[in-house]
């Protein structure tokens, strides 16, 4: 895979095992509307910042 300079990577910080979950096993995340940067549905990557 490439990044390339122009791409928007959306990093989503991941601290409720249940959410992970929900990646793992079906593929999908929510963004919360009270947390989400505007524009959100216009990246090119989302990549995952576990918490404890």
């Amino acid at each position: 895979m490439l990044i390339y300079p122009d791409d928007r990577i959306l990093v989503a910080i991941m601290n409720n095992k249940k959410d992970w979950q929900r990646v793992l096993d079906e593929g999908w995340y929510r963004i919360p509307v009270k947390h989400a940067p505007k524009g959100t549905p216009d990246f090119d990557y989302i990549a995952f910042y576990q918490t404890k």
